[in-house]
Protein backbone atom coordinates (compact mmCIF):
# COMPACT_ATOMS: atom_id res chain seq x y z
CA UNK A 1 0.00 0.00 0.00
CA UNK A 2 1.16 3.12 -1.10
CA UNK A 3 1.93 5.96 2.17
CA UNK A 4 0.95 9.80 1.06
CA UNK A 5 2.53 12.26 3.42
CA UNK A 6 -0.93 14.06 5.16
CA UNK A 7 -0.67 17.63 5.98
CA UNK A 8 -3.85 19.24 7.53
CA UNK A 9 -4.38 22.62 8.93
CA UNK A 10 -6.36 23.61 12.13
CA UNK A 11 -9.02 25.68 12.64
CA UNK A 12 -11.26 24.13 15.69
CA UNK A 13 -13.11 21.63 13.92
CA UNK A 14 -14.34 23.46 11.02
CA UNK A 15 -11.23 23.50 8.15
CA UNK A 16 -9.21 20.89 7.29
CA UNK A 17 -7.54 20.99 4.33
CA UNK A 18 -6.16 17.91 2.21
CA UNK A 19 -2.55 18.36 0.79
CA UNK A 20 -1.53 15.85 -2.38
CA UNK A 21 1.85 17.59 -2.10
CA UNK A 22 3.60 14.15 -2.33
CA UNK A 23 1.36 11.67 -3.49
CA UNK A 24 2.74 12.09 -7.13
CA UNK A 25 5.77 10.35 -6.62
CA UNK A 26 4.56 8.16 -3.80
CA UNK A 27 1.74 6.78 -5.74
CA UNK A 28 4.15 4.94 -8.44
CA UNK A 29 3.06 4.97 -12.17
CA UNK A 30 0.59 2.56 -13.49
CA UNK A 31 -0.03 1.42 -16.88
CA UNK A 32 -3.32 2.35 -17.47
CA UNK A 33 -3.75 5.15 -15.42
CA UNK A 34 -3.04 9.38 -15.06
CA UNK A 35 -3.68 10.96 -11.89
CA UNK A 36 -4.53 14.77 -11.71
CA UNK A 37 -4.37 16.26 -8.72
CA UNK A 38 -5.90 19.81 -7.59
CA UNK A 39 -5.53 22.08 -4.31
CA UNK A 40 -8.45 23.87 -3.16
CA UNK A 41 -8.70 26.36 -5.85
CA UNK A 42 -9.13 24.15 -8.50
CA UNK A 43 -4.75 24.56 -9.92
CA UNK A 44 -3.39 21.87 -10.93
CA UNK A 45 -0.37 20.43 -8.51
CA UNK A 46 3.48 21.61 -10.36
CA UNK A 47 5.74 18.52 -11.61
CA UNK A 48 8.22 19.76 -8.96
CA UNK A 49 7.21 18.46 -5.25
CA UNK A 50 5.36 20.42 -2.45
CA UNK A 51 7.42 20.94 0.56
CA UNK A 52 4.52 20.32 3.12
CA UNK A 53 5.27 22.84 5.99
CA UNK A 54 5.70 25.64 3.47
CA UNK A 55 2.39 24.98 1.86
CA UNK A 56 0.59 25.12 5.45
CA UNK A 57 1.59 28.42 5.49
CA UNK A 58 0.26 29.83 1.90
CA UNK A 59 -2.89 27.73 3.54
CA UNK A 60 -2.91 25.25 0.75
CA UNK A 61 -2.90 27.86 -1.86
CA UNK A 62 -0.59 26.23 -4.72
CA UNK A 63 -0.24 30.15 -6.39
CA UNK A 64 0.81 31.21 -3.17
CA UNK A 65 3.12 28.46 -2.52
CA UNK A 66 4.56 28.62 -5.93
CA UNK A 67 5.13 32.66 -5.72
CA UNK A 68 6.97 31.98 -3.01
CA UNK A 69 9.01 29.19 -3.78
CA UNK A 70 9.87 30.24 -7.35
CA UNK A 71 10.63 34.20 -5.22
CA UNK A 72 9.65 36.31 -8.21
CA UNK A 73 9.55 39.62 -7.77
CA UNK A 74 6.58 40.02 -10.19
CA UNK A 75 4.41 36.93 -9.88
CA UNK A 76 1.98 37.99 -12.06
CA UNK A 77 -1.19 36.51 -13.03
CA UNK A 78 0.06 35.62 -16.94
CA UNK A 79 2.92 33.68 -14.92
CA UNK A 80 0.97 31.92 -13.27
CA UNK A 81 -1.49 31.08 -16.27
CA UNK A 82 1.83 30.34 -17.83
CA UNK A 83 2.64 27.45 -14.93
CA UNK A 84 -0.99 25.97 -15.10
CA UNK A 85 -0.74 25.68 -18.75
CA UNK A 86 2.24 23.61 -18.78
CA UNK A 87 1.12 21.01 -16.12
CA UNK A 88 -2.29 20.94 -18.16
CA UNK A 89 -0.09 20.25 -21.03
CA UNK A 90 1.86 17.62 -19.38
CA UNK A 91 -1.16 15.69 -18.14
CA UNK A 92 -2.71 15.64 -21.30
CA UNK A 93 0.72 14.51 -23.43
CA UNK A 94 0.84 11.71 -20.55
CA UNK A 95 -3.13 10.46 -21.00
CA UNK A 96 -2.78 10.69 -25.03
CA UNK A 97 -0.14 9.33 -25.46
CA UNK A 98 -0.69 6.12 -23.39
CA UNK A 99 -4.51 5.47 -24.10
CA UNK A 100 -5.60 2.59 -26.75
CA UNK A 101 -7.92 2.53 -29.16
CA UNK A 102 -9.03 -0.36 -27.43
CA UNK A 103 -9.55 0.78 -24.04
CA UNK A 104 -12.63 2.92 -22.65
CA UNK A 105 -12.03 5.95 -20.26
CA UNK A 106 -12.87 6.52 -17.46
CA UNK A 107 -12.93 9.64 -15.06
CA UNK A 108 -13.23 8.95 -11.23
CA UNK A 109 -13.96 11.96 -8.83
CA UNK A 110 -14.61 10.88 -5.14
CA UNK A 111 -16.40 12.83 -2.56
CA UNK A 112 -15.64 14.92 0.63
CA UNK A 113 -13.46 14.07 3.89
CA UNK A 114 -11.58 11.94 2.20
CA UNK A 115 -7.74 11.53 3.64
CA UNK A 116 -5.27 11.45 0.97
CA UNK A 117 -3.82 8.29 3.05
CA UNK A 118 -5.97 6.10 5.11
CA UNK A 119 -6.57 7.42 8.44
CA UNK A 120 -8.42 6.90 11.73
CA UNK A 121 -10.50 4.14 9.88
CA UNK A 122 -11.31 5.94 6.67
CA UNK A 123 -10.73 4.89 3.41
CA UNK A 124 -8.13 7.05 0.82
CA UNK A 125 -9.56 8.26 -2.58
CA UNK A 126 -6.31 6.35 -3.98
CA UNK A 127 -7.63 3.06 -1.88
CA UNK A 128 -10.98 3.16 -3.32
CA UNK A 129 -9.94 3.95 -6.59
CA UNK A 130 -8.17 0.78 -6.89
CA UNK A 131 -11.30 -1.19 -5.98
CA UNK A 132 -13.45 0.54 -8.75
CA UNK A 133 -11.25 0.03 -11.33
CA UNK A 134 -10.79 -3.71 -10.52
CA UNK A 135 -14.92 -3.29 -10.60
CA UNK A 136 -15.05 -1.89 -13.65
CA UNK A 137 -12.72 -3.62 -15.23
CA UNK A 138 -14.53 -7.06 -14.35
CA UNK A 139 -17.89 -5.74 -15.30
CA UNK A 140 -16.95 -4.38 -18.76
CA UNK A 141 -14.59 -7.54 -19.29
CA UNK A 142 -11.76 -5.84 -20.85
CA UNK A 143 -9.06 -3.34 -19.40
CA UNK A 144 -9.84 0.33 -19.67
CA UNK A 145 -8.09 3.67 -19.09
CA UNK A 146 -8.63 5.62 -15.63
CA UNK A 147 -8.08 9.19 -14.87
CA UNK A 148 -8.36 9.72 -11.19
CA UNK A 149 -9.20 13.01 -9.88
CA UNK A 150 -7.90 14.00 -6.18
CA UNK A 151 -9.34 17.04 -5.32
CA UNK A 152 -9.01 18.65 -1.94
CA UNK A 153 -12.64 17.75 -0.37
CA UNK A 154 -11.22 18.20 3.07
CA UNK A 155 -11.12 15.93 6.44
CA UNK A 156 -12.18 16.10 9.67
CA UNK A 157 -11.44 13.35 12.20
CA UNK A 158 -14.80 11.38 12.88
CA UNK A 159 -15.90 11.54 16.34
CA UNK A 160 -19.38 10.52 18.41
CA UNK A 161 -20.42 13.69 19.36
CA UNK A 162 -22.95 16.57 18.16
CA UNK A 163 -20.00 18.57 17.94
CA UNK A 164 -18.85 16.50 15.11
CA UNK A 165 -22.01 16.03 13.31
CA UNK A 166 -22.29 20.49 13.53
CA UNK A 167 -18.78 20.79 12.39
CA UNK A 168 -19.04 18.28 9.55
CA UNK A 169 -22.02 20.27 8.34
CA UNK A 170 -20.39 23.49 8.50
CA UNK A 171 -17.42 22.32 6.64
CA UNK A 172 -19.46 21.04 3.77
CA UNK A 173 -21.71 23.63 3.34
CA UNK A 174 -19.02 26.57 3.30
CA UNK A 175 -15.90 25.53 2.74
CA UNK A 176 -16.21 21.92 0.62
CA UNK A 177 -19.08 22.47 -1.60
CA UNK A 178 -16.37 25.57 -3.21
CA UNK A 179 -13.50 23.34 -3.11
CA UNK A 180 -15.16 21.00 -5.74
CA UNK A 181 -17.42 23.77 -7.69
CA UNK A 182 -13.35 25.24 -8.10
CA UNK A 183 -12.25 21.89 -9.15
CA UNK A 184 -14.70 21.35 -11.46
CA UNK A 185 -13.84 24.40 -13.09
CA UNK A 186 -10.15 23.45 -13.30
CA UNK A 187 -10.94 19.90 -14.69
CA UNK A 188 -12.52 22.17 -18.31
CA UNK A 189 -8.85 23.11 -18.74
CA UNK A 190 -8.10 19.52 -19.01
CA UNK A 191 -10.63 17.69 -19.96
CA UNK A 192 -11.18 19.54 -23.31
CA UNK A 193 -7.68 18.41 -24.67
CA UNK A 194 -8.48 14.81 -23.87
CA UNK A 195 -8.17 13.10 -27.66
CA UNK A 196 -11.12 11.17 -27.07
CA UNK A 197 -14.84 11.42 -28.65
CA UNK A 198 -16.55 9.06 -25.63
CA UNK A 199 -15.82 10.09 -21.49
CA UNK A 200 -17.85 8.17 -18.77
CA UNK A 201 -17.31 9.97 -15.50
CA UNK A 202 -18.03 8.39 -12.35
CA UNK A 203 -18.78 10.47 -8.91
CA UNK A 204 -19.33 9.51 -5.51
CA UNK A 205 -21.32 11.66 -2.98
CA UNK A 206 -20.15 15.52 -3.43
CA UNK A 207 -18.02 14.66 -6.68
CA UNK A 208 -21.18 15.21 -8.07
CA UNK A 209 -20.87 18.96 -7.67
CA UNK A 210 -16.90 18.49 -9.05
CA UNK A 211 -18.85 17.36 -12.56
CA UNK A 212 -21.79 19.75 -12.66
CA UNK A 213 -19.13 22.18 -12.24
CA UNK A 214 -17.52 20.76 -15.12
CA UNK A 215 -20.07 19.85 -16.95
CA UNK A 216 -22.13 22.76 -17.15
CA UNK A 217 -22.09 26.49 -16.04
CA UNK A 218 -23.38 28.78 -13.26
CA UNK A 219 -25.39 31.14 -14.84
CA UNK A 220 -23.42 34.23 -13.49
CA UNK A 221 -19.98 33.39 -14.38
CA UNK A 222 -18.63 32.91 -17.74
CA UNK A 223 -15.49 30.34 -17.43
CA UNK A 224 -13.36 27.96 -19.73
CA UNK A 225 -15.25 26.20 -21.98
CA UNK A 226 -17.40 22.93 -21.28
CA UNK A 227 -16.44 19.19 -22.32
CA UNK A 228 -17.41 18.74 -26.21
CA UNK A 229 -16.86 14.75 -25.98
CA UNK A 230 -19.55 12.44 -25.45
CA UNK A 231 -20.66 12.22 -22.03
CA UNK A 232 -21.63 9.47 -19.63
CA UNK A 233 -22.46 10.73 -16.39
CA UNK A 234 -22.94 8.30 -13.59
CA UNK A 235 -23.46 10.24 -10.02
CA UNK A 236 -23.61 7.21 -7.20
CA UNK A 237 -24.79 9.00 -3.46
CA UNK A 238 -25.04 12.49 -5.15
CA UNK A 239 -24.59 14.94 -2.19
CA UNK A 240 -26.23 17.69 -4.15
CA UNK A 241 -30.29 18.57 -4.99
CA UNK A 242 -31.98 18.81 -8.15
CA UNK A 243 -31.70 22.33 -8.69
CA UNK A 244 -27.97 21.75 -9.94
CA UNK A 245 -29.55 20.79 -12.97
CA UNK A 246 -31.53 23.80 -13.70
CA UNK A 247 -28.21 25.51 -15.63
CA UNK A 248 -28.13 21.82 -17.52
CA UNK A 249 -28.27 23.34 -20.55
CA UNK A 250 -26.20 26.37 -19.80
CA UNK A 251 -22.80 25.05 -21.36
CA UNK A 252 -19.84 27.16 -23.47
CA UNK A 253 -19.53 24.74 -26.23
CA UNK A 254 -22.01 23.88 -28.71
CA UNK A 255 -23.55 20.23 -28.42
CA UNK A 256 -21.72 18.63 -31.72
CA UNK A 257 -24.08 16.05 -31.72
CA UNK A 258 -28.00 16.40 -33.85
CA UNK A 259 -30.60 15.71 -32.57
CA UNK A 260 -29.55 14.74 -29.79
CA UNK A 261 -27.33 15.10 -25.96
CA UNK A 262 -24.02 14.76 -25.68
CA UNK A 263 -24.53 14.14 -22.02
CA UNK A 264 -26.10 10.34 -20.89
CA UNK A 265 -27.03 11.03 -17.12
CA UNK A 266 -27.55 8.61 -14.67
CA UNK A 267 -28.22 8.65 -10.67
CA UNK A 268 -27.69 5.76 -8.44
CA UNK A 269 -29.91 7.04 -4.90
CA UNK A 270 -30.13 5.20 -1.89
CA UNK A 271 -33.13 5.89 0.21
CA UNK A 272 -31.49 4.38 3.07
CA UNK A 273 -28.21 6.58 3.01
CA UNK A 274 -27.88 7.80 6.50
CA UNK A 275 -25.43 10.25 5.12
CA UNK A 276 -27.25 12.14 2.84
CA UNK A 277 -30.77 12.09 4.74
CA UNK A 278 -29.07 12.86 7.33
CA UNK A 279 -31.63 10.72 9.63
CA UNK A 280 -31.24 10.43 13.22
CA UNK A 281 -33.50 8.56 15.58
CA UNK A 282 -34.81 10.42 18.65
CA UNK A 283 -37.62 9.03 21.14
CA UNK A 284 -38.27 6.51 18.47
CA UNK A 285 -38.89 9.28 15.79
CA UNK A 286 -36.87 9.44 12.93
CA UNK A 287 -36.26 12.51 11.60
CA UNK A 288 -34.50 13.85 8.45
CA UNK A 289 -32.26 17.24 7.97
CA UNK A 290 -31.52 16.61 4.20
CA UNK A 291 -32.07 20.07 3.22
CA UNK A 292 -29.48 21.38 6.86
CA UNK A 293 -26.38 22.53 5.83
CA UNK A 294 -26.47 21.83 2.46
CA UNK A 295 -28.83 20.27 0.07
CA UNK A 296 -28.35 16.72 -0.50
CA UNK A 297 -31.80 15.25 -0.97
CA UNK A 298 -31.04 13.84 -4.64
CA UNK A 299 -28.45 10.94 -3.51
CA UNK A 300 -31.20 10.02 -0.88
CA UNK A 301 -34.28 10.85 -2.84
CA UNK A 302 -35.90 12.50 0.26
CA UNK A 303 -38.93 14.15 -0.72
CA UNK A 304 -39.07 12.60 -4.41
CA UNK A 305 -35.88 14.85 -5.25
CA UNK A 306 -34.97 11.70 -7.61
CA UNK A 307 -37.87 11.64 -9.26
CA UNK A 308 -38.77 15.24 -9.51
CA UNK A 309 -35.36 15.62 -11.48
CA UNK A 310 -36.77 12.85 -13.96
CA UNK A 311 -39.48 14.99 -14.60
CA UNK A 312 -37.81 17.92 -15.08
CA UNK A 313 -36.14 16.33 -17.43
CA UNK A 314 -38.65 14.78 -19.13
CA UNK A 315 -40.55 18.41 -19.56
CA UNK A 316 -37.44 20.84 -20.00
CA UNK A 317 -34.48 18.65 -21.74
CA UNK A 318 -36.23 15.81 -23.52
CA UNK A 319 -33.49 15.28 -25.84
CA UNK A 320 -31.23 14.63 -22.83
CA UNK A 321 -31.18 10.85 -21.66
CA UNK A 322 -31.47 10.94 -17.79
CA UNK A 323 -31.72 7.05 -15.76
CA UNK A 324 -32.67 6.62 -12.07
CA UNK A 325 -31.20 3.26 -10.11
CA UNK A 326 -32.66 2.80 -6.98
CA UNK A 327 -29.98 0.86 -4.59
CA UNK A 328 -31.22 -1.12 -2.00
CA UNK A 329 -28.33 -3.83 -1.69
CA UNK A 330 -26.01 -2.40 0.90
CA UNK A 331 -28.55 -0.82 4.06
CA UNK A 332 -28.01 2.73 4.84
CA UNK A 333 -24.28 3.08 4.19
CA UNK A 334 -22.81 5.67 1.91
CA UNK A 335 -19.20 4.49 1.76
CA UNK A 336 -17.94 4.66 -2.11
CA UNK A 337 -17.08 1.00 -1.52
CA UNK A 338 -20.37 0.31 -0.57
CA UNK A 339 -22.13 1.66 -3.76
CA UNK A 340 -19.35 0.65 -6.11
CA UNK A 341 -18.99 -3.40 -4.69
CA UNK A 342 -23.10 -3.04 -5.39
CA UNK A 343 -24.88 -5.10 -8.01
CA UNK A 344 -26.55 -1.66 -8.78
CA UNK A 345 -23.21 -0.41 -9.84
CA UNK A 346 -22.27 -3.48 -12.15
CA UNK A 347 -26.17 -3.32 -13.20
CA UNK A 348 -24.87 0.22 -14.60
CA UNK A 349 -21.93 -0.69 -16.20
CA UNK A 350 -23.12 -4.11 -18.17
CA UNK A 351 -26.80 -2.14 -19.06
Amino acid sequence: MSICLVLFVFHGMAQENVSYGGCRMLFGEEENVTRVFLDKNGDFYPAFAVIEDEFEKTDFSLREYTNEVLEITEFTDSIWVEIQEKAVSDLAEEINSKITQEEDLYVLIHGFRKPAAPINGDTSAHDDYSFMRERINQATGQENYFLEIYWDGMYLKPERSLKFIISLGKMFKKQVKENAENAGLGLRKFISKIERNDITVITHSLGAEVATSLLFNDEEKEEDGTPHQRINICMAAPAISKKEFRSYYNRSVENPIIGSDNYNLTIIYNEEDFVLSKAYKFLGVKLSFSRRYGNTRLGCNCGNEAYELEDYFKKHFPGSPIQLIHATSFGTSHHSLSYFGSEEFILYLTE
